[in-house]
């Protein structure tokens, strides 16, 4: 196997495991608006709060659409998420979806939810400084030469 082979198929790995990873992130945030559902009795009403609320459960999707091409991030992203999963539908099918309790599948994607808005946030400001490095430096080159 060439090196450019074994590079091409980590890439892929990593891909596959980006997909699986945003899969098993939309099938927890699917499960646990059912599990609210479930427990109103009524359609969720979506204003302010649980707006920002399911941003923050959707924030991980973000960071693994971001660094696909990371391996390291994706397969960590994927197993974090494949475990919240678990446990959300270990909560609504195995204790029940009716009891009102804030359960650890819930405090997990909260926190990595809030850890991935952060790592958002630090990959942008270096993409920003990057950027802005870039362009400083091709105005400086443009009035050297002209």
């Amino acid at each position: 196997m060439t090196e450019k082979e074994a590079k091409s198929s980590t890439k892929s790995r990593a891909i596959a495991a980006a997909l699986f990873a945003g899969t098993c992130n939309l099938l927890s945030l699917i499960l646990t608006n059912y599990q609210i559902y479930l427990f109103l009795g009524r359609p969720i009403v979506l204003n302010y709060p649980e707006i920002v609320t399911e941003c923050i459960w959707l924030a991980p999707l973000l960071v693994v659409i971001v660094f696909r091409h990371v391996t390291l991030v994706t397969f960590g992203y994927a197993l974090t998420l494949f475990i919240i999963l678990m446990g959300r539908t270990y909560y609504l099918f195995g204790i029940g979806a009716f009891e009102p309790k804030l359960d650890w599948p819930a405090l997990l994607l909260n926190f990595l939810g809030a850890a991935s808005l952060f790592v958002l946030l630090i990959w942008l400001l270096a993409r920003s400084i990057i950027l802005i490095g870039i362009t400083f430096k091709n105005r400086k080159e443009e009035s050297t030469d002209g």
